[in-house]
C-alpha cells in the first residue's frame, strides 16, 4: 500500500476488542475488551499535521446515498493527537458501510481541496473526484471489524497519500 503506514487493509473481526486507551470517539466503550457490541474500529494514520478537527462519518450501503447526508449514520468529531487515530463507530447492524474520514485542517467546518484531506475505507485511490461508492463499502459483521484508513492529501492533480 502507498504511504507505508499500515502492513495491510484489515476488514477483520476482532475478538475481545482492544483496550480502552486504543480507541476515541464518542462510540469508544463499545470497541473495549470484553464487549461484544457491533462497531467498526478504524485505525487511521498518514495525519500531514494535527491542527482543525477530524471527521469520521458512517454511510449506508445504499449508493444513491453516499457522501449525502441524508445517508450518514454517524459523525464522530475529535481533534488529531497523534497517529495512528484508533476511532469506534457504533453500527445498527451487520451489513455493508462506508467510513468517511475528514480532516478539516483550517477548522472551517467545510472540505477545502486545497487544504484539507480524506480517507476511506478500502482506502481507495483517489483523483480529483470522490471514490465510487462500490470502492469504499466495508463488510461489517457482528461484533467489531477493524479497518485501517491512510489520510490522502492533494498532491498534483489528484490526492494521495504523504511520501
Amino acid at each position: 500500500m502507498k504511504g507505508g503506514a499500515f502492513a495491510s487493509v484489515l476488514a477483520v473481526a476482532i475478538p475481545g476488542g482492544l483496550p480502552a486507551s486504543a480507541q476515541s470517539g464518542a462510540d469508544a466503550a463499545l470497541c473495549r475488551v470484553g464487549t461484544s457490541e457491533t462497531a467498526i474500529l478504524a485505525r487511521i494514520a498518514g495525519f500531514k499535521d494535527w491542527a482543525g478537527t477530524v471527521r469520521v462519518e458512517l454511510y449506508s450501503a445504499d449508493s444513491s446515498q453516499f457522501l449525502q447526508s441524508t445517508g450518514r449514520l454517524r459523525r464522530i468529531e475529535i481533534a488529531p493527537t497523534g497517529q495512528p487515530i484508533s476511532v469506534c463507530i457504533r453500527l445498527p447492524a451487520a451489513g455493508d458501510y462506508g467510513v468517511v474520514v475528514l480532516h478539516d485542517r483550517n477548522g472551517n467546518g467545510t472540505f477545502d481541496f486545497a487544504v484539507d484531506d480524506a480517507g476511506f475505507s478500502r482506502n481507495p485511490k483517489l483523483g480529483l473526484a470522490r471514490p465510487a461508492h462500490s470502492a469504499v463499502v466495508l463488510p461489517a459483521g457482528t461484533g467489531l471489524t477493524m479497518t485501517d484508513i491512510v489520510m490522502n492529501y492533494r498532491r498534483g492533480l489528484g490526492m494521495g497519500p504523504l511520501p
